[in-house]
């Protein structure tokens, strides 16, 4: 009996203390502090002033009144629906000791408050208030998954372009660029003439001049002149990507026999000082040759790499040859300071020494073999 009575007590409490929270007319704060028994004057301006930062009942009290009166009524959430053709069910009156009681007189629990769902344990349905419709749990199984259709994009519609004729021919791998058959080579015309040393006898005398009474002349006089084209015949080699398209083959040729002729006339015809600064001294006159044809055939090659027409090459192997022929021999033996930028000139150099070497390799092994 003693706990029927206080299960009574706490009911009535808590009912209390959601009428305090549900309050539209009373501040929560000052209701949840008179709840606790403390004093509170709700006309206090202090009070006020506080409660009108924040509390919705305070700022908007008829906003807050229309909000609570659109809450479901409790008599309403205790009508359950069953369906559109089943009798609907009716609210069951509390008892006189405040606990209601079902028709068999059991006492059953009460239902949620305000704005909760009402869950129906008996039957299959579930009801959201007096506003929704029963919904039976064999609708709530997942609807059939449709297809999703896909949509593609449109089609682009395009002009071909004049070059669609060629581009839709098979590739075809290009050739070798056909050359000439190289010329038969000239009789040799022996090795070069040796200046005559003309001996002093011991009856004549020996003048000496005092060096200030030397007359020094231009230094572009002592330049030694470079041979004339047809001094040096051209001759036909395979170059780099001889397959390229990029310049004629012919005027690929015609520039590789310039660049020749231009190291030719430095390192054949010029003083035995330029293969001993090379540090070749020992080459014979073919594998100089050799050298030079392969140096040419480089230089050559990287005249290619930065043209693409045949004026800009034409006009770069002509400053290849120039440069080759006025400022190798200066840097080389140090006679003469050049008066163009060293890197181009010492590119040169760096080439005629690294393919001497591998000469002077190869015909040290073949020495050794023997």
């Amino acid at each position: 009996m003693d706990h029927h009575r206080a299960n009574e007590h706490f009911i009535v409490s808590l009912r209390q203390l959601f009428n305090f929270a549900e309050s539209t007319n009373i501040c929560r704060h000052v209701s949840i502090c008179r709840y606790f028994g403390e004093e509170i004057d709700a006309e206090d301006a202090e009070v006020t002033g506080i409660n009108e930062l924040g509390i919705k009942v305070c700022k908007y009290p008829e906003k807050t009144k229309r909000r609570i009166s659109k809450l479901s009524a409790q008599v309403a959430l205790e009508v359950e629906p069953c369906g559109d053709d089943g009798p609907r069910r009716q609210a069951i009156p509390d008892s006189s000791s405040g606990w209601r009681t079902n028709e068999n007189g059991r006492v059953i629990h009460d239902p949620p408050g305000p704005g909760q769902r009402a869950f129906s344990g008996t039957s299959g349905f579930r009801s959201y208030g007096t506003t929704k419709r029963a919904v039976p749990e064999s609708d709530k199984a997942p609807a059939k998954a449709k297809k999703p259709k896909v949509s593609y994009a449109p089609a682009l519609v395009t002009k071909p372009f004049a070059s669609t004729s060629r581009l839709s021919r098979p590739f075809k791998t290009p050739f070798k660029t056909p050359f000439k058959n190289p010329a038969p080579p000239e009789p040799s015309q022996g090795p070069f003439p040796v200046p005559e040393v003309h001996s002093i006898s011991s009856g004549e005398e020996v003048e000496f001049v005092e060096q200030d009474d030397i007359q020094t002349n231009d230094i572009s006089s002592q330049l030694v002149e470079a041979p004339s084209s047809t001094a040096v015949p051209d001759i036909a080699m395979e170059l780099e990507v001889a397959f390229s398209s990029k310049i004629p083959a012919n005027a690929r040729l015609h520039g590789f026999n310039n660049i020749r002729r231009a190291l030719y006339g430095v390192f054949m015809f010029g003083s035995e000082k330029t293969w001993d600064a090379l540090g070749s001294s020992d080459l014979s006159i073919d594998t100089r040759e050799q050298v030079i044809s392969a140096a040419a055939k480089e230089l050559e090659f990287s005249v290619l790499s930065m043209c693409s027409t045949k004026d800009g090459y034409t006009e770069r192997v002509d400053d290849t040859a120039d440069m080759v022929n006025k400022e190798v021999r200066r840097l080389l033996t140090g006679e003469y300071p050049t008066s163009v930028d060293e890197e181009d000139v010492q590119n040169v150099i760096d080439v005629m020494k690294r393919l001497s070497k591998c000469h002077l390799r190869r015909a040290g092994k073949q020495r050794a073999a023997v």
